[in-house]
Parts: structure tokens; sequence; C-alpha cells
């Protein structure tokens, strides 16, 4: 003790600081127990919560079982995992009853004195066995119990791949079709069935969005690992970028019970680049006239594309020639619709006016290079696909109304002018000029003969390297579907769209072989059909001038077909 001059007394300083550091040390013991209880002085109860399992744990979850060995009742409303907070979805007595509530503060865990609990969560990080991780419980009372804790793995693991397809779902495209595919692992001495698989709003888990029950049990035998094994075993739903819970319901060893984990839906949604022509920028003055299309309702088909995917109009010539040689801009895998039909826009500096050529074959041949060098589907809704070409300035230039309306200018009377018919028509696909004008002995290009003497009817030949020379001659044919159309309307029929069994074909380039035969005569000849070029893909869609909704319709979902099962499956390893 310290005496001062004045006569006070004191307390030496050395003996406060003790004495401090003793009342600090007994309010944090009130207030936060390590392994230890906690008592209060003013009514006697004795609050312990204590862990009797290890902590079991699988990716991100974790399964473990406290004991209340105190004399009152505990609301847990707080569960750390090494500082990282959980989500609890599951705490049950050793009775089978739930021991989880609603309160003000939230999700409550209660535990009676006596009681255990299995708790349930999920943290933002991976937990591995065989790692020593410090588990805190939080009650209502302000007080902690934290404890060392070993983990282990669990004897049954369940994940669920849920992905983002970027496609709109065409009921509701503030919506995108979402997949989801669990991935079940048994390590249990028995076998494990799954039930029924529930979907919720991570802001609710009241009523589930959406509930899965498989045709047939999911049945994962001890050591075995269960993933779909096809496409048709995943979980197809309209869900809006987000975080969901996906509860996992099963049965094992006569007991039912769940598991959930998280799945996030990014926001990612299939473009659609829409080739329409509207300013021609390469000169002075600019010119603000669209470009000629055929057989399509512009606008309409925009607004059926946009029920699918998101639409990027590109309107400028600028814009188009930045596309086709640069790449720039684009969201891949996507989809490239010109929109024009037959007539392809053609670039001022392919046309030499010098001597009278119109190099539309490098233009056509930059395209395929395109095309081949993304992951893109290039499609034209209807009529020949590159059957003719189009430049506004030129037209306006030499007075060619064909350049500007119904097909564009055909690919065999490509010059400009009469004079040079003979030396600036059609083109080999060596780029040399066949030297004789376009005329009706040909057929409208789609004889035998023309072929053999080297001429392309159109420029698709160029396009895919020489596929294609003749034409299917199928003017009105009954044409049927096959199996793809038919794996499509199994996949989007939950989705409210579909397409026919049969329909009526038109002449499209024959080819011997397609990457993709969707609609064939009865002798096999492909009418609508993909090929595929380098990474790309060209979707040919046959169908007489009056199926003009139909061709807008079969062009998208088609292309749509093809993103799904040739880049977004795939890429998550799924058949």
């Amino acid at each position: 003790m310290v005496v001062f001059g004045d006569g006070r007394r004191g307390v030496n300083p050395l003996a406060g600081f003790v004495i401090i550091l003793v009342v600090v040390t007994i309010i944090a013991l009130a207030f936060a127990g390590f392994g230890s209880e906690i008592i209060s002085y003013y009514t006697g109860y004795v609050e312990k919560l204590r862990p009797v399992s290890a902590l079991k744990v699988y990716a991100n979850q974790f399964e473990i079982k406290v004991r209340n060995e105190g004399s009152v009742e505990e609301r847990i409303d707080a569960v750390f995992v090494s500082g990282h907070r959980a989500y609890v979805y599951y705490a049950r007595r050793l009775n089978g009853s739930s021991a989880l509530i609603r309160g003000d503060e939230g999700r409550l865990v209660v535990i009676r004195p006596g009681e255990t609990v299995i708790i349930r969560g999920f943290v933002p990080k991976v937990l591995v066995p065989d790692v020593v991780y410090e588990v805190k419980f939080h009650t209502i009372t302000g007080y902690e119990f934290y404890y060392p804790v070993k983990a282990v793995k669990a004897p049954f693991e369940t994940g669920i791949v849920g992905f983002n397809t970027g496609i709109k779902d065409p009921r509701d495209p503030s919506r995108r079709i979402v997949l989801f595919a669990p991935v079940i692992e048994n390590i249990e001495r028995t076998t494990i069935e799954v039930t029924r698989i529930e979907i919720y709003n991570s802001t609710s888990f009241e009523s589930p969005v959406f509930t899965y029950v498989p045709p047939t049990l999911i049945t994962v035998q001890p050591g075995e690992v269960y993933k779909p094994s096809s496409w048709r075993e995943i979980i197809k739903v309209g869900l809006r970028p987000g975080t969901y819970y996906v509860r996992v319901d099963y049965r094992v060893g006569g007991s039912e019970d769940y598991l959930l984990s998280t799945a996030v839906v990014e926001n990612r949604t299939l473009k659609a680049y829409v080739l329409y022509i509207t300013v021609d920028d390469e000169g002075d003055p600019v010119i603000r006239e669209p470009y000629p299309g055929w057989s399509v309702d512009i606008q309409r088909m925009i607004e059926r594309v946009r029920r699918l995917a998101d639409v990027r109009v590109i309107g400028s010539m600028s814009e188009y020639k930045s596309l086709i040689l640069e790449g720039r801009g684009i969201e891949e895998p996507c989809i490239i619709i010109n929109i024009h039909s037959e007539p392809v826009p053609l670039p001022l500096s392919y046309i030499d006016e010098g001597s009278k050529r119109v190099r539309w074959h490098e233009w056509f041949r930059k395209i395929s290079s395109f095309i081949s060098g993304h992951r893109v589907v290039w499609v034209n809704p209807s009529g020949y696909p590159f059957w003719g070409i189009a430049n506004k300035r030129m037209a306006r230039k030499y007075g060619y109304p064909t350049w500007t309306s119904n097909w564009g200018r055909m690919i065999n009377e490509r010059s400009l002018g009469s004079a040079y018919r003979d030396t600036g028509g059609a083109t080999n696909l060596d780029g040399t000029s066949f030297q004789s004008a376009y005329n009706g002995e040909y057929g409208w290009g789609c004889c035998s003969s023309c072929p053999a003497r080297g001429v392309t009817y159109n420029g698709f030949p160029v396009v895919t390297g020489g596929k294609g020379l003749y034409c299917a001659r199928t003017w009105n044919y009954p044409i049927t579907c096959t199996s793809l159309v038919e794996e499509f309307n199994e996949f989007f029929g939950d989705f409210g769209i579909s397409l026919p069994e049969h329909t009526t074909g038109w002449d499209v380039p024959k080819v011997s072989s397609a990457s993709k035969v969707y609609y064939e005569t009865s002798s096999d000849v492909p009418i609508v059909y993909a090929l595929k070029l380098g990474d790309g893909y060209l979707l040919v869609v046959g169908l007489p001038p009056g199926y003009t909704d139909l061709s807008v319709d079969m062009s998208i979902y088609l292309a749509v077909h093809i993103v799904l099962f040739e880049y977004e499956l795939p890429s998550y390893q799924l058949p």
C-alpha cells in the first residue's frame, strides 16, 4: 500500500496492475469459455456447450455434435469455423426432432440441458480432413464457447454443380436456363437413395422455387460416386442470376435425412449479333438507309431472338468490317445472324472500279476465316446463303437497283457494268474468273453442268471450302426431322418451345455430309443442316419463302441448340 503526502492511502501501482489484470481476466472468462464452463454469479446457473464429435467435413460443409452440459437452455445464434461464419441449415436432436427455430435474431439452434444436437452448415471455404479448426458457438446472451476440433471426412458427400447456360427462359426472359447436376459420393457402408432435390432462394428458406423428384431413385452404392451420365439426368430450371440453396433429400439405412449446398447462378446471357446494316459510313456522305433483305420481317425476328438471347445489332459498315476482320467485342460462344439473308453487305474496299472487278470471293473468305476462328454459329434465316451481295454507295453511283433491293446482286453477274460482265462475273474457288456471263443456261446456277464448268452457283462453296457445289433440287419437298430436333424438343419442351416433326423443304446447297442434320428428305438429302468450320458452325435453313415465321424460329432455335450442345454442355463435361 502507498501513503501519499497528504495522508491519503493508495494502492501500489504494481499491485494495481495485477488487480486490473485479474478483473479483466475474470470479465473475459465470464463472456468467453475456451473449453470451460460459465457460471452466472447472480443466478448460479452453469452454461457450458461442448462438441462431442469430430468435425465431419465435405467440401465447404460440416457436421458436428454439440452437447449442453450446463444447467440452462442455450440458444446459439452463430457458429464460426476458424473465423468464418457458417450458414446453419440443419439442427436435430438425437431423437430426430428439430432444434432449429426462427427468432427475432434469425435462425437459432436450441439445446436444452443434457441434450445433444447435430448441427450442419457450410462456410465460404473448403474444409479439409485432418486439419484442426477452431469451432466457436455464440449464444444470444453474448457468451462464446470455442474449441479446437479435428476435421474428418464425412461418410456422405454431395455437391451441386450449377451452371448458367446463358440462354434466356422464353417464358420469362429475365430468367436464365440453369442446369444443376448433383455429384454424390457414398463412403458409407450402406446404400444411399436420393429421393428429392429442392432449390431455394438464398433470401428465403421457407418454400422451394423448384422441386425435382427423380423419375427413378438415384441409388448410390457404398464406395460409388454418382454424377449425371447425360443431360437428361440434370435438373433444368429457369432462374434469375443469384445465389441459391440446393437441398438433397436422401434415405440411408431406413432413415431419411438431407444435406444442403449452395449454387451461384452467374449473371451471363447468350449474345446474338444481328447484321442489319442501316448506316453506310465508308465515305462521304454517310448513307443512312437499310441494306436489302429477303423474306424476313427484320423487326419481328429481332424480337424473337430477344426471347432467348441478348441482341446487339451490327448496324454500320465500319462495325461490320471490325467484326469480321478483327473479331473484337464479341462474347463467345455466340450467334451471328445475317438478317439480310441472301444478300451479303460488301465493303467498298472489295470493289475495284479501275478494273471493274468485284472481289466478293475475298470477302467471303474473310467471313469463312472469322467463323473458323471463333465459337460462333452463323445463320441466314431465309433463302440461299451467300447468294448475293450489296453495296449502297456503288448502287447509287452506278444506278443498280438490284444491289439495293430483293436479293442484292447475284454472284454470277458481279461487275460494274454489262460491258464488263464477261470478265467481272463468276469466280472459281481459286479466285480466277470464269470467262462467261451469267445467263439462263445454268438454270439459276443449279444444273449439274455448273460445277463441272467451274462456276459456283453462289458464294457458299467459297465460304465452306468447296462444299455445296450442287443444288439439292428439293423445291417444296416434304422433309422430316432427325433425332437432333427431337433432342431439342425434349430439352426445351419444359420451356414452351418446339419445332415440327414434318414441314416443307426448299432448295439448298447440296452437301454429301454435314456435321449436324436437322431435317432431310425421304432420300436422306440434308435440307436443314450445320457444317462445322474450324471452331464455328454454318447453319443452313432451307425453307420456302412463304415459311418466314418458321424459318425465323428454326434459325434461332437450332443455333441455340448448337451453342448448348457443342459449346456449353461439353465445357461442364456433360455428354
